[in-house]
């Protein structure tokens, strides 16, 4: 039996996206935007309004079992860029993350941007998460940040 990962990543890539249209094929069919032929070729503005449909209603089901949409977004978006740095052969952050570091660089500066992550998490270790809005990877990422600053002072 074969695998999709027998092709090579760029291939194992457009089966996933294939089986994103497959996904897309049914929802459309089940709401009414038919805006796929069964192609990787979607429309921009089609792809965003349906795809941004289904998300929403994927976050509704996980809001139901109460699980975190953000918790499933940072999940999907570390496959995505796990597989796309394999089909790349990239190693280090994706660029969309590099490209988001540095316009917050380019608008605070890199010490303005550490006391702006300092200030976060002392807020966070004093006030707490008081209305439960952050994700735990969000909490995490400030645990991980507090023990920085506690053991960089």
């Amino acid at each position: 039996m074969s695998s999709i990962y027998d092709d090579g990543p760029a291939e194992t890539n457009r089966t996933r996206a294939s089986w994103a249209v497959i996904a897309l094929d049914a929802f459309g069919v089940a709401t009414g935007q038919r805006y796929t032929d069964g192609t990787l070729n979607v429309d921009e503005e089609e792809l965003n309004e349906i795809a941004s449909d289904l998300l929403a209603n994927l976050f509704h089901l996980a809001r139901i079992n109460l699980v975190d949409p953000d918790e499933i977004v940072g999940r999907a978006y570390l496959h995505f860029n796990e597989e796309v740095a394999e089909e790349e052969g990239a190693d280090g952050p994706p660029e969309s993350d590099t490209k988001a570091l540095d316009d917050l660089l380019s608008i605070l500066g890199p010490l303005d941007l550490r006391g702006a992550l300092r200030s976060a998490v002392e807020l966070y270790g004093e006030y707490g998460d008081r209305n439960d809005v952050l994700s735990s990877a969000q909490v995490e990422n400030l645990g991980v940040l507090a023990e920085h600053f506690l053991n960089n002072l």
